[in-house]
């Protein structure tokens, strides 16, 4: 956190008008993200704002419950080992004036790099295009991280009833169903990929019914990329059969779509997803305890 704290106060000397609205999820640290948290919001050159939870919510509140008291038009959500590159208020700026008058816009998405400044995921063909989630990631093929500055009422609306184990995917695309960005091939965010605590390098698994809800909703909502992106649609059948097997579900009863039989690929997939959740049981990553 102290890294972001210097990369926005550089934001505000440059000139940027901003509000920091910070979120404790309940930190396990004896107070120490507590006191540095008041202390910032005492000192900050810019308005600082914090909410404090009486309990971990996983991140699933983080959102939501930021969104009730922010201000501004514009939201960007940002880790504690996150930080912005020295141009990013800029670059957001410019493309939003330019492409705000623009039919169903959301805002804009740019690139990331990591600590050591390499880029993260698949390179972009294209210095800006308007697309939407969906098509970025099914269509074009981009993988790897993106970042976001959204209008502040899609946030508040598509983040609504996150649950603990849902990722911001899950509201992702749920906004690319209604609405595009500008997706810039500058790079507005710096990544740090070594944190091990960060849900993408964490084994640890928590809420194995609500990441099976989180599998399922992809593959009922990406059914339309199908036929472009075969792979990614079939590791999510995968990843249903695994928590389904953690959570007890009868993955035999669920409906599919009308173009797609879940039943046939469960059928054809259910042996390595099978294997996956032997796997999580044996390395001790599923944690006890969930709640909804």
């Amino acid at each position: 956190m102290p890294h972001l704290y210097e990369t926005l106060k550089s934001q505000h000397a440059a000139g940027w008008q901003f509000e920091w609205i910070l979120v404790d999820d309940f930190s396990n640290d004896e107070n120490q993200t507590v006191s540095l948290i008041r202390e910032y919001a005492k000192t900050s050159p810019f308005p600082t704002k914090a909410i404090y939870f009486e309990k971990n919510y996983y991140g699933s509140r983080s959102v939501s419950e930021a969104i009730k008291i922010a201000r501004g038009d514009y939201v960007i959500l940002l880790d504690q080992d996150d930080s912005l590159t020295s141009q990013a208020l800029s670059i957001f700026s410019k493309l939003i004036d330019k492409y705000s008058h623009t039919d169903k816009f959301a805002g804009v998405c740019g690139r990331c790099v990591d600590l050591a400044g390499r880029p993260i995921g698949t390179p972009f063909k294209w210095q800006e295009r308007l697309s939407n989630d969906l098509e970025i990631r099914h269509v074009y093929k981009i993988r790897g991280e993106l970042f976001q500055c959204t209008r502040r009422e899609i946030i508040a609306k598509y983040f609504r009833e996150a649950k603990p184990g849902y990722t911001n995917g899950w509201a992702w695309t749920r906004i690319a169903r209604h609405y595009q960005y500008v997706y810039t091939s500058s790079v507005v965010r710096i990544y740090n990929t070594t944190n091990l605590e960060s849900l993408s390098n964490s084994k640890k698994i928590n809420h194995v019914e609500n990441v099976f809800e989180l599998y399922l909703f992809y593959v009922r909502n990406n059914v339309d990329y199908l036929r472009k992106d075969l792979r990614s649609y079939l590791v999510w059948v995968v990843h249903c059969i695994r928590f389904a097997k953690h959570s007890g579900i009868d993955l035999w009863t669920m409906k599919g779509n009308a173009e797609v039989d879940l039943k046939l690929l469960t059928a054809i997939l259910y042996p390595i997803g099978t294997y996956l959740a032997k796997q999580d049981c044996r390395k001790g990553r599923v944690v006890a305890g969930r709640i909804k």
